[in-house]
């Protein structure tokens, strides 16, 4: 199969590969970048494992074609960690309440947090909407909610 050299704009660095149309993007991250907080979980955009910024929205990478990431740009958690504020009251809400609980979710789980944050959701609902594609039990879901809540300062 011909391979298609592509640009990435990932963690603020525009970086070549050579993708062929098969390739997903959590590939392209882990595999041929090294970054492995991109995790490959279920491979059907079910777990979050995998959940990058992509153009400042959280998706599944394994969902994304490399082909499709093509000058778009791309955060991982390895981008995140001096992003901003929210970042590290992510982290700790994430640590301290347990919504984190196997760590190896717990990056594409800090992704989509700090989306959330970043865009101001604020209610339960909106919250657990955002971290519906993560693998975590039920309390596990109020726990990431309050740990949203309080990076995005809407909580004591």
């Amino acid at each position: 199969m011909a391979k298609k050299i592509i640009e990435i704009i990932v963690n603020g660095f525009t970086r070549e590969v050579a993708a062929d149309a098969s390739m997903s993007l959590a590939d392209v991250l882990r595999d041929e970048f090294g970054l492995l907080g991109v995790k490959k979980g279920c491979g059907l955009g079910n777990c979050g494992c995998c959940t990058v910024l992509m153009d400042g929205r959280a998706v599944s990478s394994c969902l994304v074609l490399a082909l499709e990431a093509h000058q778009r740009e791309i955060v991982t958690v390895e981008g995140l960690k001096d992003a901003s504020p929210e970042v590290g009251a992510i982290r700790r809400g994430l640590l301290e309440t347990g919504a984190a609980n196997d760590g190896f979710g717990a990056a594409g789980l800090s992704i989509s947090a700090f989306q959330l944050a970043k865009a101001g959701v604020a209610d339960d609902e909106g919250i657990a909407r955002g971290l519906s594609g993560h693998c975590l039990d039920a309390s596990g879901y109020d726990q990431a909610i309050s740990a949203v809540k309080a990076a995005a300062g809407k909580e004591g």
